[in-house]
């Protein structure tokens, strides 16, 4: 009876452990999608009877992460001021909160090519390539700016030689110094609060971005990862491939 029991709970905490895609429900809201852990069982007769209990349900994961959310014709890399990959996954981002969050005041995003951790292949993506390139379990959240922050924001990206911006902000810099400074076509005003889309761990003053520290942030709930999954899924039904390029939303001169 023991044994029987610790088998038992052992598979159900597996069972808890097992992947989990992310399921859209209609009103927009993603489920989380949670990686698969592996624990080492030492007993022999148990370990064929767990491996026995989950052996149904590893086709379906595997399936699952196999699952083709997007296209693109060529790779999308990394790369500064800015490459294709930020700039698509920056606009990707902004788009999804705007029309599946409701969130219509926000102004722009940004994030870290830190964050992404490879290039997308000029191929078919995978929920398992989503997997790779975000692994963290940052959250999308929006945080309110005051326009000298922004001119924070701006020398930040100038000292770092860039950071993946959406395409609302058309920043240039030459000799160290800014000459256009733009967000949704307008310059900069100087009584505006603006709303700036990110992850949870960059509004904290991840990777430097002190201009975020002490700002109000509002949470969305969702993961990164399951909002590029979602969105980049919805574009690709609608025969849309990943796409991105380098423009000039961020220049920098000498």
């Amino acid at each position: 009876m023991a044994f029987k029991n610790k088998m038992v709970r052992r598979i159900t905490y597996i069972g808890l452990l097992l992947l989990s895609v992310g399921v859209v429900s209609c009103n927009k809201k993603i489920a989380s999608i949670s990686s698969a852990t592996y624990i080492h069982i030492t007993e022999s007769e148990e370990s064929k009877e767990i491996q026995k209990a989950i052996a149904p349900y590893r086709g379906d994961m595997q399936s699952k992460m196999r699952q083709v959310v997007g296209f693109a014709d060529g790779p999308l890399e990394k790369g500064k001021p800015n490459a294709p990959l930020g700039n698509y996954l920056c606009d990707l981002m902004t788009s999804y909160a705007r029309k599946n969050l409701g969130l219509n005041n926000i102004d722009a995003s940004i994030f870290n090519n830190g964050g992404f951790r490879i290039p997308l292949p000029g191929d078919s993506i995978r929920v398992e390539t989503i997997f790779e390139l975000m692994p963290f379990e940052n959250e999308l959240v929006v945080v309110e700016l005051p326009a000298d922050s922004m001119n924070s924001l701006a020398v930040y990206l100038q000292r770092r030689g860039g950071e993946p911006i959406s395409k609302d902000i058309e920043l240039e810099f030459v000799g160290g110094k800014i000459e256009r400074y733009l967000v949704g076509e307008e310059e900069i005003d100087r009584a505006k609060t603006y709303y700036i889309l990110t992850s949870d761990y960059l509004s904290g003053g991840g990777d430097n971005m002190n201009f975020f520290r002490g700002m109000k942030v509002k949470s969305t709930g969702v993961k990164l990862r399951d909002a590029i999954i979602y969105a980049m899924t919805e574009e690709f039904k609608e025969g849309k491939k990943a796409f991105g390029k380098i423009d000039n939303r961020l220049i920098i001169k000498p």
